[in-house]
């Protein structure tokens, strides 16, 4: 279950402000943030905190994990789909596929995979 609705960019943030809320920032950190909880869910050992917004704002996300919706409109479909493995600090995955099966995989830089 999705743990928190995404906002839509709909605002400008304003330089130096930590209000991220509707806007392009604070979109990417909440999806980010549903991923954390995603991968969670589906067994992988470790996955970096997104930090808070101050951190994310000034350092950028700890990972990156975006997929294609493709491959499951459920977090439990997906989470048959991927199961166990771990992401590093600053790692991303992206999965632009909507059939994978991805057991143990370990990610210390970047995985893309494309259809």
């Amino acid at each position: 279950m999705r743990r928190k609705v995404t906002s839509s960019a709909k605002k400008k943030r304003v330089p130096g402000s930590l209000k991220i809320s509707q806007t392009p920032d604070g979109s990417f950190y909440d999806l980010q943030r549903n991923a954390w909880h995603l991968l969670q869910q589906c067994g992988v050992a470790h996955v970096p905190e997104l930090g808070s917004v101050a951190q994310y704002l000034e350092q950028g996300p700890g990972f990156i994990f975006l997929y294609n919706p493709a491959l499951g409109p459920l977090w439990d479909v997906i989470s048959q789909k991927l199961s166990g493995g771990s992401l590093q600090q600053g790692s991303e995955m992206v999965l632009e596929v909507a059939e994978a099966r991805l057991k143990n995989v370990h990610v210390a830089g970047s995985l893309l995979v494309e259809a």
